[in-house]
């Protein structure tokens, strides 16, 4: 059981990790790709 709860958590951990780089990403891409656009 103490296996699978570890395995488990770090689904979860990856998980949210994958989650926030995409959105940092996502944000990053919006700013440096439609900002200068917008300022213009």
């Amino acid at each position: 059981m103490n296996e699978k709860n570890i395995i488990r958590k770090l689904i979860v951990v990856i998980f949210f990790l994958v989650l926030i780089y995409t959105l940092l990403r996502i944000g990053v891409g919006l700013d440096f790709g439609i900002g200068p656009y917008v300022k213009n």
